[in-house]
């Protein structure tokens, strides 16, 4: 039989470990046994990618953020504002995503294989909610990377401070950290009652998981493994958009059934003329990539 080893730090508490595990017993049964490392210290962020160049695993889930150092036209897809679930839940786009992906990190000898849900993401901390804007000025703020979470997090007037996630818990409680910019279920699994104050831009930023591997070393596996591992992929997590979705709301209920404090602001006016400049930025820098991810988002060929 042959074996493959995938990896990700996120946390084996998260949601999202589920539709990792469904992934894992789908290759199994298809004669691909597939060990699942969910080591958040070793894998944490950045270290995951070297986990992976270095041979160590076959392949890894990694936040988008990480894949801008490989294709700094990539650094699009995290945009303030950008699509969302409206756009990649409908049937085929997720799938359209991927492929728009793996056209940039191939360049890179890395291919991508599928997509992840990420999140909507959110505001924790352990004080209140955020009414407005002026709030989160010099708050220092944990992000997930570098890049587009950097200069969203300065263009807010925040200070942000690159984390993996293993590394919240503590920081939080030694009072680093002033807010946590993460998904629901990073917030319950790594904060829990220590953040009970939680909030929501609607669209701010939309983050996604993508499973990346060595091109070499999938070139080097037996041609039904390689097929096998895409189709099962695709079909466990890149298809399960909605699952994933319905995963955060019923994460958010349930914190809330617990005593947390959820606040949407649903005047988002005053976020998105305050991150304009930076879609803009990203738009010039970047104007094929841009061009072609709203051509995807919206359901028409990448030009």
């Amino acid at each position: 039989m042959a074996s493959l080893s995938l990896a990700a730090d996120i946390p084996p508490a998260h949601p999202r470990v589920v539709h990792f595990r469904h992934l894992a017993r789908r290759l199994t049964e298809a004669g691909i046994a597939c060990e699942l490392l969910l080591d958040g210290d070793r894998f944490a962020g950045e270290r995951s990618m070297a986990a992976l160049q270095r041979g160590e695993v076959d392949g890894v889930w990694v936040n988008a953020s990480h894949l801008e150092m490989l294709a700094a036209p990539l650094s699009v897809l995290h945009q303030p504002f950008g699509p969302g679930d409206a756009q990649w839940q409908v049937p085929g786009r997720a799938q359209a995503l991927v492929e728009w992906v793996d056209g940039h990190t191939a360049c890179a000898g890395l291919r991508t294989l599928a997509v992840m849900r990420g999140a909507d993401q959110l505001f924790a901390s352990a004080r209140a909610t955020l009414a407005d804007l002026a709030q989160l000025q010099d708050q220092r703020v944990r992000v997930a990377g570098s890049g587009t979470y950097q200069a969203l997090m300065r263009q807010l007037g925040a200070e942000p401070v690159v984390m993996p996630i293993p590394d919240i818990p503590r920081a939080f409680t030694e009072a680093r950290l002033d807010q946590v910019f993460t998904s629901p279920g990073g917030w319950q699994t790594q904060l829990g009652d220590q953040a009970r104050f939680a909030t929501r831009v609607p669209g701010l930023m939309f983050i996604t998981y993508f499973l990346v591997c060595r091109a070499d070393g999938l070139a080097a596996l037996p041609a039904p493994v390689r097929a096998g591992l895409e189709r099962e992929a695709r079909q466990a997590v890149t298809e399960a958009w909605g699952q994933m979705r319905d995963d955060d709301a019923r994460a958010l209920a349930t914190a809330q059934e617990h005593g947390a404090e959820v606040r949407t602001i649903d005047d988002t006016g005053p976020w998105r003329e305050r991150t304009h400049a930076l879609r803009e930025a990203l738009k010039a820098r970047h104007p094929q990539a841009h061009a072609q991810l709203e051509a995807i988002a919206h359901g028409g060929p990448a030009a």
